[in-house]
């Protein structure tokens, strides 16, 4: 089936739209999958929308569909900012992670999402606001440090860095004394980064 569905693909036949949509809904991983990998490798409109509805429901395993969408980066990202509203916390961190690539797109909602109740969102939310530019991209960032996740503290330390520069540096120099390894780490990581001026 999934030969089947590929050959036709790659020739353009019209019914291809219809015949891969079952295969992407198959509860079988490894069909879904196989079929995801085809929309990616089209990459014509209607398979990005077949990709972003599938991270939106849940057809087969959202890191393969995650990694399509990520390589036809630039069509998808007009795509996902409505996924940042979804009701699922997985699909609103999947949404922040993969509109990394898209600067232009969907700033105040992602510095929204630095307050969204799942951390795993708040953390994806960080580490995307890397990419932004603004003073209320920066408050987000500098609040994002006094989290109460350490993985949250941990983006946030490496990314406003990126947004702010060095007047974040007495912030970030403060989570040298942070009571998890892994912040502490980010935040040296931060400094370094800043240069000498730090």
């Amino acid at each position: 089936r999934i030969t089947a569905v590929t050959r036709l693909a790659r020739a353009g036949h019209p019914a291809t739209p219809r015949l891969v949509r079952p295969i992407v809904e198959d509860p079988d991983p490894a069909f879904s999958s196989a079929a995801i990998r085809v929309l990616g490798d089209l990459g014509d409109e209607w398979a990005v929308d077949r990709l972003v509805g599938a991270l939106k429901i849940g057809h087969g395993p959202r890191s393969r569909v995650a990694t399509e969408i990520e390589r036809l980066a630039p069509a998808p990202g007009p795509k996902l900012v409505p996924l940042l509203r979804s009701s699922n916390p997985v699909v609103r961190f999947w949404a922040a992670t993969l509109l990394r690539p898209y600067p232009e797109l969907a700033g105040d909602r992602l510095v929204a999402l630095t307050w969204d109740v799942d951390a795993n969102v708040r953390a994806a939310a960080a580490e995307t606001l890397a990419t932004r530019i603004g003073p209320e991209v920066g408050t987000a960032l500098l609040a994002c440090l006094e989290d109460s996740e350490w993985f949250v503290r941990a983006h946030a330390a490496r990314a406003v860095g990126d947004v702010v520069g060095v007047e974040a540096a007495p912030t970030i120099a403060r989570l040298l004394a942070d009571e998890d390894w892994g912040v502490r780490m980010a935040a040296q990581g931060a400094l370094r980064g800043l240069g000498p001026d730090a």
